[in-house]
């Protein structure tokens, strides 16, 4: 992931410690009863499709494959996310946490 998108992996990283703390099974829900899911925290409303609620799935999966061990599915979609109008913006971590922040530290703890 280092580079794509324009951001470093010290950005990516940053990005998944605040959206997940690393958790790949990790599953929440957002104030719009959007449910979000992996590392990722990747929402059935636009990019996965979980049955629960209406979905654009713009990653043609289903929500469950970004809840596991098994990140290339998670990372294909990541790509897409970044790729899209959303950006990086998509995650609110990125913006509270990471955007404007020398997160090369991150890079160091791997």
């Amino acid at each position: 992931m280092d580079g794509y998108g324009g951001y470093s992996l010290g950005d990516w990283l940053c990005l998944l410690y605040y959206t997940s703390s690393y958790n790949t099974k990790y599953k929440s829900r957002d104030m719009f009863t959007r449910n979000r899911y992996g590392i990722f925290q990747i929402d059935s409303g636009n990019w996965c499709f979980d049955g629960c609620v209406v979905s654009k799935n713009q990653c043609h999966t289903r929500c469950e494959m970004m809840a596991d061990n098994d990140l290339l599915d998670d990372i294909i979609c990541a790509k897409r996310i970044v790729m899209s109008s959303a950006d990086i913006y998509y995650w609110p971590a990125w913006r509270e946490y990471c955007d404007g922040y020398d997160n090369s530290k991150w890079e160091n703890r791997c």
